[in-house]
């Protein structure tokens, strides 16, 4: 198998590529990327903002965005993907949202204000342009991302899927089609998904790509800021000439001077 302003860290991050192959003789369809360079962006962007990923949460971050440009990889070309993993152990939400036209992925993982709860539960919603957006919730029943993503394929797509880490930061997502061999996806080892292209017959069905890329800009922003000046901007600014926003997304910080808003304010009034 082969493998208006814009965020200010790393402008034009170079894409990853994703093979699509379909598994001839067990109707499955085998995902893989090597996410290693997308990665590599990923770090300089969290470096440029002063944040530091701790484990587990850069581990269960970095998952969820292999996880997402997967799944989006096995769906119409169309449809934006954005998911929340509510984790109670360790507590914390983490969102992750993908678009195969966008050719982008981004994601952050949120740890204050994160609400206790029995168990963990995994959100999941569809965007197409012009249709309204298509919802689900499963419970969260795993501490871990692929589990969890495998578990929502059960529940909520109604068939199998399985991840695999087949080499350092390489991955494989392996999901049934009618009539797969459904025996043969469950009983899949990680050495057998390397030597797939051994092992079976694979034909290439089409490759997309993805970059580590939010696309955020002042404009995108001002929508998360429109319910704190409903009663004006004193309140927000306290006397400041300048404010510090970030985007809820990419966790980009940027500063909001108050003419920069009242001209945002004048053109959402015209």
């Amino acid at each position: 198998m082969s493998s208006s302003e814009t965020n200010p860290v790393n402008d034009a991050p170079s894409p990853i590529k994703v093979a699509s192959l379909f598994v001839r003789g067990r109707n499955a369809l085998a995902v893989r990327a090597d996410f290693a360079p997308l990665y590599v962006d990923y770090y300089l962007h969290w470096l440029d903002q002063g944040i530091t990923q701790e484990e587990p949460y850069d581990s269960l971050l970095k998952h969820a965005l292999a996880a997402v440009v997967l799944h989006s990889t096995t769906r119409p070309w169309r449809e934006t993907h954005a998911w929340t993993l509510n984790f109670q152990s360790p507590l914390c939400n983490v969102f992750v949202t993908a678009g195969s036209l966008a050719e982008s992925v981004i994601g952050r993982v949120f740890t204050h204000d994160v609400k206790q709860a029995p168990r963990g539960l995994f959100h999941a919603q569809t965007t197409v342009q012009g249709e309204h957006p298509r919802q689900s919730a499963v419970p969260l029943e795993h501490g871990q991302v692929f589990p969890a993503v495998e578990h929502f394929y059960r529940m909520s797509e109604q068939r199998r899927a399985r991840i695999f880490e087949v080499n350092d930061e390489d991955y494989v997502m392996i999901s049934a089609q009618p009539d797969c061999d459904i025996g043969w996806l469950d009983s899949l080892t990680t050495d057998e998904v390397r030597q797939l292209d051994q092992l079976e017959e694979l034909s290439l069905l089409e490759t997309r790509q993805f970059r580590f890329h939010c696309g955020c800009s002042l404009e995108r922003i001002f929508p998360a800021l429109a319910p704190l000046i409903a009663n004006g901007i004193e309140d927000l600014f306290q006397g400041d000439p300048a404010i510090s926003v970030t985007c809820p997304r990419c966790g980009t910080s940027r500063r909001l001077s108050r003419e920069q808003l009242e001209e945002m304010q004048r053109r959402c009034a015209g």
